[in-house]
């Protein structure tokens, strides 16, 4: 069982020994996470009554730290930026990201050319070898996550499949180069993207994470917003938003078959149902409320594309809108299926987005620290909200008086897929 005040923020300098290599006078701190976002961001207060100027010379910019949460490493990174704070100048306000921010804030050499037979692989190595990264490990994800939450996770297999590594190697890469003003992180993001993949941190400085959102975990914790239920939630708030949701998608990618008579890739999928490019959410019971209507057996929207030369009888009262998506990267069905396939999960995971803040960093009853990428289960009844949802975003903090919090995006596990 964990309370409160042991869930605070230690700082750890990196490949240091003795006495001082953690730091705990911390007066506030704040660490966000997202799976979206290539890097992750942190800022610290720390102070010394007796000696403030030692807080200078002791966190100076570009030193590796490891930031740790319940005895758990939650990040690796480097100070980037100190700032006296107060009046008396005790305090310091010191701030950084993770070790994937030189990918970020590092251009990609723009002489860099990429041959028709690398991989997948080979090809976001030769982006990120400059920058110290050795290795892309597919198993790693895993690893790392076990040592953020301080759990393992135990797989079902009930929602999609991970890529293996053979398919992973096996991908190949035809036709992309390195611009101008283009970021390390930027341009490999765009080759992963193209193979239903992101870049995602290590738990070793010298190694990436090319992974895909992992949907097929058990839930690690179940956040309750009623207090007579042995609730955590402080505040919540579910936003769903299906203005920008299409019906159906017709792509067109700039390759194609020598046989193709339509002269390039190409082809029209619905957004929900079996047959759609996001399958899984054709069993959520909310989904079908609004896609069939409460009985669930009248159709409200129109899945399909209507031939414009035809008119369209029938259709009025039922929600048409089809997006069409030409996509000139694409060189393969593959590639275009799934950067397709991201860019319609990004819409579709608006349509329900719940942000909660709880007390305290971890689960008190399972332990396991509160990390993106992983499933929980939310049971709202105020906002109606009674499923397992993924994090996306969180963000702990502590202001120095509330104790520690954090703060949590969840979206859907099935509304964001970038892979079949």
């Amino acid at each position: 069982m964990l309370d409160g005040e042991g869930q605070r923020l230690a700082l750890e300098f990196e490949g240091e020994d003795g006495p001082n290599r953690f730091w705990n006078q911390i007066e506030s701190y704040r660490l966000e996470s997202s799976f979206l976002v290539p890097t992750d961001r942190w800022e610290v207060v720390v102070y010394s009554h007796t000696d403030p100027a030692f807080l200078r010379r002791r966190f100076r910019p570009w030193v590796p730290v490891i930031l740790h949460i319940n005895g758990q490493p939650q990040l690796r990174g480097r100070i980037e930026t100190t700032e006296g704070v107060g009046d008396s100048g005790a305090q310091l306000r010191v701030s950084g990201y993770d070790y994937l921010y030189d990918l970020s804030s590092g251009g990609v050499d723009p002489s860099l050319r990429f041959s028709d037979q690398m991989t997948c692989e080979q090809a976001i190595l030769s982006i990120l070898k400059p920058y110290g990264i050795a290795k892309i490990d597919g198993e790693g994800y895993d690893r790392a996550r076990k040592l953020l939450t301080g759990k393992a996770n135990t797989h079902v297999g009930k929602r999609s499949k991970k890529i293996s590594d053979a398919k992973r190697r096996a991908i190949q890469l035809r036709g992309y180069k390195a611009d101008y003003d283009e970021g390390a992180s930027e341009l490999a993001n765009r080759v992963a993207a193209r193979h239903g993949l992101m870049l995602q941190p290590s738990v070793d400085r010298d190694t990436i994470c090319l992974v895909s959102p992992d949907y097929d975990q058990e839930a690690h914790w179940t956040l309750r917003r009623s207090p007579a239920d042995g609730g955590q939630v402080v505040t919540a708030s579910a936003k769903r938003d299906w203005s920008q949701v299409p019906t159906v998608t017709i792509a067109v990618g700039r390759g194609g078959d020598a046989g193709n008579t339509i002269g390039g890739l190409r082809f029209e999928k619905g957004t929900f149902g079996e047959e759609s490019l996001l399958p899984s959410l054709a069993k959520n019971a909310e989904i079908i409320r609004i896609v069939h209507g409460e009985g669930f057996d009248d159709p409200l929207t129109i899945p399909f594309r209507f031939n414009p030369k035809h008119a369209a009888p029938g259709n009025v009262g039922l929600v048409y809108r089809p997006m069409f998506f030409h996509d000139r990267d694409s060189r393969t069905q593959d590639h275009l299926e799934a950067v397709t396939r991201r860019m319609v999960s990004e819409k579709v995971r608006a349509t329900l987005e719940y942000s909660c803040t709880v007390q305290g960093h971890a689960d008190l009853k399972t332990g396991a620290v509160y990390g993106i990428d992983t499933i929980g289960r939310v049971l709202d009844g105020v906002e109606d909200v009674e499923e397992e949802l993924w994090v996306t975003e969180r963000t702990f903090y502590n202001d120095g008086n509330s104790g520690p919090m954090t703060d949590m995006q969840l979206i859907r596990p099935d509304s964001f897929l970038i892979q079949e």
